[in-house]
């Protein structure tokens, strides 16, 4: 439902990326469907991310809300305070964070436990349909209300 927050704890294995994605579908039913794809796509990015770099077995967080026109997400893991940031892509990898960067409005790196954290349009560009309980208020800064710490 519209409004309704998603929060979602898995263990760092590789299966658990597929269980999140399954999930986020079912609670992204009522988003139109590009904003659907975008938001299942990164969130995929960035916890394959949590995954592949946090410690072996540790545990993943999902934090996702909605306001007004826009979809707060937080991927939080344990890992120790690293660079994280897009790199040059070559055959093992390199692609997720600049797809992170392109298909989002803002995004960014909180450490202590790490939490990779992004804004995207909860609205298709160009059609204003957003969904039906959005609200008006004026914009935020990231970071306001969503409990992705």
């Amino acid at each position: 439902m519209a409004g309704d927050p998603f929060d979602m704890e898995v263990t760092a294995r590789p299966e658990s990326a597929g269980t999140v994605r399954r999930a986020l579908l079912r609670w992204a039913g009522h988003l139109p469907e590009k904003v659907r794809t975008d938001l299942v796509l990164v969130v995929n990015e960035l916890v394959i991310n949590a995954i592949r770099h946090g410690p072996d077995f540790g545990r993943v967080r999902i934090s996702l809300r909605e306001h007004d026109d826009e979809l707060e997400v937080g991927v939080r893991d344990d890992s120790l305070p690293q660079v994280i940031a897009p790199r040059e892509p070559d055959e093992t990898g390199g692609r997720g964070l600049r797809i992170v960067d392109t298909l989002t409005q803002a995004w960014g790196v909180r450490h202590n436990p790490t939490l990779v954290w992004c804004l995207l349009r909860a609205t298709e560009p160009g059609t204003g349909t957003a969904p039906a309980d959005a609200g008006t208020s004026p914009g935020r800064e990231p970071g306001d209300g969503a409990d992705v710490s």
